[in-house]
């Protein structure tokens, strides 16, 4: 017979995978806003081929928009969402 310990957890898996291409996308907007002070003649040929703020931001939106309503659907309850999503904003 099967056992909660036998099935995977693919969720955890799953989210881990999204928290590090958010992760990504965020220091991909880091890189935009140092390129100016950090390396100033680099940043337009940089932008001409790739803009990374633009997909930095993008990308960290769309996955979020992923991340929350399945972090919503877990806790099958809008208060417990709510409540725990405050608690790790302010903990960090």
């Amino acid at each position: 017979m099967l056992t909660t310990r036998d099935v995977p957890r693919r969720t955890s898996k799953r989210l881990a995978w999204l928290d590090a291409l958010r992760g990504l996308a965020a220091l991909t907007v880091v890189f935009e806003h140092a390129l100016t002070p950090l390396l100033p003649e680099a940043r337009l040929p940089v932008k001409a081929v790739f803009d990374p703020g633009w997909y930095g931001v993008m990308v960290f939106f769309l996955v979020s928009g992923y991340i929350v309503p399945a972090s919503l659907e877990r806790r099958a309850s809008l208060r417990k969402f709510w409540i725990s999503r405050f608690f790790r904003l302010v903990t960090g």
